[in-house]
Order: structure tokens, then sequence, then C-alpha cells
């Protein structure tokens, strides 16, 4: 109580509990007035005990809102594997397999060993070189100056002249040319549809498993299991939209710059609006890489509400009190 409230025993307490006895007749007794009356160690076992169930209620009705959540969610989740968006990035990630092997393993070796940054090798003035020419010409020219008429007759007797080059000077360097996104398109893990495959079973053990934690590590054990499905489920719409993005056209023309200039797959690669065009350097063989029609960003209100569910009960888990839960409840 935010006051002081008299218990049955006439003494003040703003902390207690209220009892009811067999003609529903109610009684408040305070803490202090309870461990005086009724005993320390008693008290302190009905109170530990009173706080094991109202716990284990609370951790019962936050899993039944969990499993309501993916109740209502089931079917939406079992028609994942046959989502439209969801076959294009599939189809889509066996074909830069298939089609554009060496374009695949280039792009997994920068994602592994760079972080997904792409360089390339690009020709640059050396204005640095050019100095140093200009240094050892100027050495020429004040030695020259130095010498006398006979010394720069023998000198030019040996067909030597003095020379000013002004001929640019070019070297080869790598460049980074940014990040490189839809990273998921050239991944080794199993396509989405498979996944979502294996999934769909593991909630629906989670829905009919006994749902009865007692203590908080039961509670925090389901919350794992139940974190680790959603991370599943958000990852399908993550890889789409990460693959979506691979088509913007800011990547796009890093991408092809990139593989344009590593000659991959013996091909010569341009980037043009919405795609990526490929003319084969001995052949002319002329191919491009475009969006799929049905790879766009999935609806993501079913995501959200189901991720949403599991955020909310796993916060309240974590808050819950360890101190009243180091034994279970009958």
């Amino acid at each position: 109580m935010g006051t002081m409230v008299s218990c049955s025993f006439a003494h003040r307490h703003k902390r207690g509990y209220v009892f009811r006895d067999e003609q529903d007749r109610r009684y408040l007794i305070g803490h202090e007035c309870g461990a005086k009356h009724f005993g320390l160690g008693h008290w302190q076992s009905f109170t530990a005990g009173r706080e094991r169930l109202e716990e284990r209620a609370s951790f019962l009705r936050l899993i039944r809102d969990l499993a309501g959540t993916l109740r209502m969610h089931r079917d939406w989740i079992a028609g994942l594997p046959k989502d439209p968006a969801v076959q294009a990035f599939d189809a889509l990630k066996s074909d830069f397999c298939t089609v554009h092997p060496a374009l695949t393993k280039a792009a997994r070796a920068v994602i592994s060993r760079y972080e997904g940054t792409l360089t390339a090798p690009v020709e640059v003035r050396d204005y640095a070189a050019e100095e140093r020419r200009r240094e050892r010409e100027k050495e020429t020219r004040d030695w020259y100056a130095r010498l006398g008429e006979a010394e720069r007759a023998k000198f030019h007797a040996d067909g030597r002249k003095l020379k000013v080059d002004r001929r640019p000077l070019i070297k080869r360097e790598n460049v980074a040319l940014g990040p490189l996104r839809g990273k998921t398109l050239f991944s080794t893990s199993p396509p989405l549809g498979l996944s979502m495959q294996e999934v769909l079973p593991l909630v629906d053990a989670f829905l009919t498993m006994p749902r009865t934690p007692t203590t908080r590590r039961d509670l925090l054990g389901v919350m794992r299991n139940a974190k680790e499905l959603v991370t599943r489920i958000m990852r399908v719409r993550d890889a789409v939209l990460d693959a979506v993005e691979f088509f913007e056209q800011d990547n796009l023309d890093r991408v092809a710059q990139w593989a344009d200039a590593l000659r991959l797959d013996g091909q010569r690669f341009r980037a043009t609006p919405g795609r990526i065009e490929m003319e084969r350097i001995h052949g002319g063989q002329n191919r491009f890489l475009g969006r799929p029609t049905n790879l766009k960003p999935m609806d993501g209100t079913p995501f959200d509400r189901v991720g949403s569910a599991v955020n909310s009960v796993s916060r309240l888990a974590e808050q819950s009190r360890p101190a009243a839960l180091h034994k279970n409840v009958a």
C-alpha cells in the first residue's frame, strides 16, 4: 500500500497479505506481525512459496501468449516455402552458383576475407614517381652545368643528350569500390524454402510441448528455443530484402566494375538500369543478370508480430526475480 494500513493485530504496515477463511472472512496480516505471531521460519516459508506460485503463474501466462502468437501464424509459417519471393530468391541463388561460378567464388572470397568490401585493380597516375623523375632530371642538369666544354663535348660524343620526360607514369593498384550488398545470394547456407520446411515441425513441437516451466532456468530455456525459431523465420525476410538490395543501381555499378576488372567467367561486365549485362570476351555471347519479377520485399507485418511476441516475453523473463526461483513448484 502507499500508506500505512492497520492489520488484524492493530499494527500499521505497508506490506503484507490478505488471508481468507472458510466463511470468506478476510484478514490483513502485515509482514512484521506475520513473522512475530506465526514464527519467522513459517512466515518465510509461506512468503517464499507464495512468490514462487505467483512467478510460476506469470511464466505460464508468458508461454501461453507466445504459443498463441505462433499458433495464430502457423499457417503463414507453413506457406513460407512456397512464397513467390522465397522461391525467386532460391532460384536466383542457384543460378549464381551454376551460371556464374567464378563470380560466386570471388564474391565468397570477398565476404570471408575482406568483410564484403569490393576492391578492383585500376590504373592511376603515379605522381610520386613523376616527382622523383623530375628530381633526377634536375640533378642531371645541375651536373651538366658544372661540366667544362671538353667534358660536355665528350658527353655528347657518346650520343647522349639531356632528356626531359613529361610522359605520365601509370601504376596499378587496388581501390576499394564499396560494400557488396546481397551477400546472402552467395552464402553456402541451405535454400530458404528448405530451411522453412525444417522450421515448421519445430514450431509444432513447441506448440504441443508441456508448457509448465517452474524455474527461471526452465523459462529461459523455453525462451532460447522460441528465439531460435523466430531468428530462423526472420532470416527469410532479411535474406529476400538483402537480395533486392543487390539490384540497387549503385551496387550493380560496383559489382560490374569489380567483375569486369577481374574478367570473371571470361566476360566483360557492364551495369545498366536494373541489371548487369555480360559479354563473353571470346565468342561474343551476350547475356544479362536482372532482378526476377517476384523478388520483392515481403510483407513485414507477420514477421514483426512474431518477433515482437518473442522479444517481449524474453525481456520479461530476463527481468524476473531469480532469487525466488531456486526450487521447483510442485
